[in-house]
């Protein structure tokens, strides 16, 4: 749902779910349910004002369609009469389990400082790696080297995107073999393998 209590503006995050699933305000304690329709104004409860409070359209969340794939929570941005609807239409766009062992994954994320646009362009360039990322981890100009056999695999579509291939950019990962596939909107992912059996997906 959208982070904003609809009484003073105040942002839900920063609440608490209730004893009975729901979501408490941290501001006056108002309460909403997992469909967005506010339950409970404690400075109102049990009159007939806190009922029409509550039935009332601007007492409401929007809510987004959601599920948790691979381990991860998938949001559905649209909040149209249709969107839970629609969001069954199409699946999340996930590795395929044959590549991913979610059991024995560790996940970290990290926050790009940039906008969308940025940041897919720049995921399919990794040979700024060694330069932008200089001094994170074993990023640096000196261990850079040229990339072999960049390449696209397959069609490419606006349904069903793309695929690249390469190998390595820099000294350690020069004999990896990477696959990054794009599907549109937002799908984006990477797979290196390396010689030693290692993967790593991104």
């Amino acid at each position: 749902m959208d982070d904003v209590c609809p009484h003073k503006l105040v942002r839900l995050s920063m609440g608490s779910i209730t004893e009975d699933g729901n979501l408490m305000c941290r501001h006056h304690g108002w309460c909403f349910n997992s469909e967005g329709k506010c339950t409970h104004i404690p400075m109102l409860a049990g009159s007939q004002a806190e009922v029409t409070a509550c039935d009332s359209l601007r007492s409401r969340i929007t809510t987004y369609p959601t599920q948790v794939t691979q381990k991860l929570l998938w949001v559905w941005p649209d909040d149209s009469s249709t969107a839970f609807e629609d969001c069954n239409s199409k699946q999340p766009a996930i590795i395929p389990e044959s590549e991913l062992d979610i059991s024995s994954s560790s996940w970290h994320m990290t926050e790009v400082p940039v906008g969308y646009t940025v940041s897919v362009e720049s995921t399919f360039d990794p040979s700024h790696a060694e330069f932008l990322h200089e001094g994170i981890g074993i990023f640096s100009p000196k261990t850079a080297v040229p990339m072999e056999h960049f390449e696209s695999v397959g069609e490419i579509s606006a349904q069903e995107g793309f695929t690249l291939k390469h190998q390595g950019y820099n000294l350690f990962n020069k004999d990896m073999e990477a696959m990054r596939k794009f599907i549109p909107p937002s799908y984006n992912t990477t797979i290196y393998r390396y010689p030693n059996g290692k993967t790593n997906i991104f």
